[in-house]
């Protein structure tokens, strides 16, 4: 506050420079109002209109207490205080969720309506809210059954463990028996890690097997790459237990997965009724990032679901713009914990399937659902990062909006009478990436961190192309913009993922960054890339684990910028890079600029970020008199992050020369002693 009051100071006594600017008129200007933060700031709506219902019963409420910062015995004073007010009301504290270092204190208590309206008039709670919702299954009618399966080989013992965190596990469906490490629960209310919902069994086996679909036509049944962790943390009605925080059972779960040498974790949970707001982290996903730092984890999210009544009107005019409102509509934003930086969190894509004549499919295989939420994250954050089908829905001129059979994804089932049944929900679509990740490790034991894997998943994406006329009109980058909301970098593919091929060579690099430091990777280029020809590709992943702090607008406490350069010697780009700050870094970089291979999403779209992607295209050949080998630029730059922090990062870039008969593995194996060269400077 004396900062604020000092820059108020400077703005009401400054003068105009020749080019019309005020100090602080950045911020000054873009306010709109200040007032002091009252009740109806704490409570959040949802709890407002059941308070406002007339009824006298207990409820359980999530109390979240303002942290001083550094002052951590002035935070426990308050949270003592609260916590004798909570008691002078006659309620009960159910749980509690602390963490000084990244500024958290949530409590959940029980008590009547008269005193959680009395709590909201104490200064040093920030807000009270419900307690958590899973959002329900769109369907879960079960349709499909199969006589017959064909031979299901089970997961290796020596294969790596893939965490599901979910409503738990039938461990003796046929899909799975063989591929089930542990199916168990850390929560006394629940007596074993049972499904008793179907959620869990139906993630577990998109995550084990992927697709039911293709299982179904193919005839064949890959063995699994992964071993199954699942751990229970929904009741029957695939809600949360209201006598512990969310935020509690998910760490206690996650670092129980950690101990158990898990380290791809699938979270297809989430608060329907947490939006994501004023772009600041939510609770559980700032657990998510700090637990994925400390534990060195892959942690896969998917973004929530939304009905699509709920963003646009139910009719022809809301079935054609259904992608652009989607894009556009505040209630169609992610839900808790999708916006965690250091996740990867997944979208819904639909699929193309034949449906009543008259009908219209809300999302086809390259457009996203009707029932997906869109990004962007904390602070510009690209989120969705990728996609993968999850189902949609079809509009019909006399039923409105309906859910078809054949628009659902075949899943395992938790009952017994049947092996599948149908549903739809992002919570299907994300551990089809759960399942990409856990075959990097299972093919690539060299790969050593959390960092890496992403990087790995992240560079496998083909592109989902979206037209143009399905998005909100706007400038070129604007239009791109609310593509990357709606479907990320694109889905990611399993074969990309875990290897090199003949015509596509992946080259990789794992350390520590620390942060004001620029590393340079030497990129070889194939000697076709210099040749006519067909359309030559270099396409990024970049992967990083930075600080975060809740409730920070700059949540991460650094980021990363990437550039490619081909012609430009190291010397000039570390120098160049090390001076710019922040402005300059997402400028054209001066006399650099000749020599940049423009990445897409650009170097600015990237870098807020924990999970980068970018491709190169292009069609001519290139300049051979700039050399046989390009050089990837990442800079990192701190931003609240103590000076001696250091990053770990992963690096997965391929190479591609398409349209055009060469081994570019053959020629570029033979060029290289290691995967990348690398140059740190200071």
């Amino acid at each position: 506050m004396s900062a604020f009051m000092e820059r108020l100071a400077r703005y009401r006594s400054a003068k105009e420079t020749k080019s019309g600017h005020l100090f602080g008129a950045d911020l000054f200007d873009a306010i709109e109002e200040i007032r002091r933060y009252g009740r109806n700031d704490r409570l959040a709506p949802r709890l407002a209109e059941q308070l406002g219902s007339g009824s006298s019963a207990p409820i359980a409420v999530d109390i979240e207490l303002w942290h001083p910062g550094d002052d951590v015995e002035l935070a426990r004073s308050w949270q003592e205080m609260v916590e004798s007010s909570v008691a002078q009301l006659q309620g009960q504290i159910l749980d509690r969720y602390v963490d000084h270092a990244r500024g958290v204190v949530l409590l959940r208590a029980r008590l009547g309506p008269a005193g959680v309206s009395a709590l909201a008039d104490i200064d040093e709670v920030a807000t009270i809210d419900t307690v958590p919702q899973a959002p329900p299954a769109l369907t879960s009618a079960l349709e499909t059954g199969i006589d017959d399966l064909p031979l299901v080989e089970p997961a290796s013992d020596d294969s790596p463990l893939l965490t599901v965190i979910d409503s738990g596990i039938n461990p003796s469906h046929p899909l799975l028996s063989g591929s089930v490490y542990e199916a168990i629960t850390l929560l006394p209310q629940f007596a074993d890690g049972a499904d008793d919902h179907g959620h869990g069994t139906a993630v577990a086996g998109a995550a084990t097997h992927g697709a039911a679909e293709d299982l179904l036509i193919n005839g064949v049944i890959p063995r699994p790459f992964a071993r199954i962790l699942s751990i229970r943390v929904l009741d029957q009605y695939n809600n949360f237990p209201q006598n512990e925080l969310f935020e509690h059972q998910l760490e206690r779960a996650i670092r129980y997965a950690a101990q158990a040498g898990s380290r791809v974790i699938n979270i297809s949970i989430g608060d329907a009724s947490s939006p994501l707001e004023r772009r600041r982290a939510t609770p559980a996903a700032s657990v998510i990032d700090a637990l994925a730092r400390e534990l060195d984890l892959v942690v896969v999210v998917p973004t929530g679901n939304i009905h699509p009544r709920d963003y646009v009107s139910n009719d022809q005019q809301g079935a054609d713009e259904y992608a652009a409102r989607l894009a556009t509509s505040p209630l169609s934003v992610l839900i808790d914990p999708a916006p965690a930086a250091l996740a990867i969190t997944v979208g819904g894509i639909g699929q193309t399937a034949g449906i009543p004549l008259g009908e219209r499919i809300l999302g086809v295989a390259d457009a996203p659902s009707a029932i997906t939420r869109r990004g962007p994250g904390v602070a510009r954050a690209i989120k969705p990062e990728l996609v993968a089908p999850s189902g949609t829905m079809a509009w019909n001129p006399t039923l409105g909006f309906v859910v078809r059979s054949q628009l659902k994804r075949i899943l395992c089932s938790h009952d017994p009478t049947a092996l599948f049944r149908r549903d739809i929900g992002t919570s299907f679509a994300a551990p089809a990436v759960s399942r990409v990740a856990a075959a990097v490790r299972a093919e690539n034991p060299t790969v050593k961190s959390a960092a890496l894997t992403r990087a790995l998943v992240l560079q496998s994406a083909a592109p989902v192309r979206l037209s143009q006329t399905k998005l909100p009109p706007g400038q070129p980058a604007e239009v791109a913009r609310h593509a990357r909301n709606l479907v990320g970098h694109g889905s990611p593919r399993l074969d990309a993922a875990i290897g090199s091929s003949t015509g596509r060579v992946v080259l990789v690099a794992e350390g520590a960054l620390p942060v004001d430091f620029v590393v340079l990777y030497s990129v070889p280029l194939p000697q076709s890339f210099f040749e006519t020809g067909g359309t030559r590709r270099i396409t990024l992943g970049v992967s990083f684990d930075p600080l975060t702090r809740y409730r920070r607008l700059d949540y991460m406490g650094s980021r990363i910028y990437p550039y490619l350069f081909h012609g430009a010697t190291a010397d000039a780009i570390a120098g160049a890079l090390l001076q710019a700050d922040d402005q300059a870094l997402q400028g054209s970089l001066g006399g650099l600029r000749k020599f940049r291979l423009a990445l897409d999403p650009s170097s600015t779209a990237s870098s807020d970020s924990a999970n980068i992607y970018g491709i190169w295209e292009r069609k001519t050949r290139m300049d051979p008199a700039r050399g046989d080998a390009a050089i990837l630029a990442l800079r990192s730059s701190r931003r609240w992050a103590p000076e001696n922090t250091q990053d770990r990062i992963g690096v997965a870039l391929a190479v591609e020369h398409e349209g055009r008969d060469v081994d570019l593995h053959a020629e570029l194996t033979a060029r290289v002693q290691l995967p990348v060269e690398v140059t740190l400077t200071i």
